[in-house]
């Protein structure tokens, strides 16, 4: 587990940020055999097992919110979760001048309020950091079309 959890540097296309950014797992260079080589979009590092995903009613919740509740939801989860693996000082400071750029202010100090809030933010603290940054843009691009 150690040794996926490191920031790497991507072999091909498809395996930056690996594990929390990249993509699907390339099944032909698990096979030994991708002839894409560094332009291929899908991850040649091992990934430990599926990544979770957001269940129905999950995607569902989400789509009932506003972009700024979606944000007070994901964001504490998204900013722990990147500075897990990126601590430095400018990435705290990137994370939040993003947070300023999203007009957050103190977006999400209350937590989550519902019950359903509460089971959405266990189910979000189990994804990947790329669903997260997906699940945020769905809702900004739902709130404005």
């Amino acid at each position: 587990l150690a040794s996926t959890r490191r920031p790497c540097v991507a072999g091909n296309v498809g395996s930056a940020g690996h594990p929390e950014l990249c993509g699907r797992p390339c099944m032909f260079f698990l096979r030994g055999s991708c002839g894409q080589g560094p332009g291929c979009d899908f991850c040649h590092y091992q990934h430990d097992a599926r990544p979770a995903k957001l269940h129905r009613r999950h995607v569902g919740a989400f789509e009932a919110m506003s972009a700024d509740q979606a944000l007070a939801l994901i964001w504490p989860i998204l900013y722990m979760r990147v500075l897990s693996f990126d601590s430095t000082t400018g990435t705290r400071q990137k994370l939040q001048r993003l947070h300023a750029a999203c007009g957050a202010g103190h977006a999400g100090s209350e937590g989550p309020t519902t019950q359903q809030d509460k089971r959405l933010v266990d189910k979000l603290s189990t994804v990947n950091v790329r669903l997260l940054i997906v699940a945020l843009q769905r809702s900004a691009l739902q709130s404005n079309p």
